[in-house]
């Protein structure tokens, strides 16, 4: 699936969303996951 719109967030923001993501694929109800999420290039998870 592609977006027809992508949403923009700060690191903090992004570093979030990731984990939702994450967390969300673990589980084994999840089938799939989609985002609209805009991922910048020189984005690092300070995890």
């Amino acid at each position: 699936m592609i977006p027809e719109a992508e949403v923009s967030l700060d690191n903090d923001g992004t570093a979030k969303a990731m984990r939702l993501i994450e967390r969300l694929e673990e589980n084994d109800d999840v089938q799939n996951v989609y985002s609209n999420l805009a991922i910048p290039e020189d984005f690092e998870d300070s995890e």
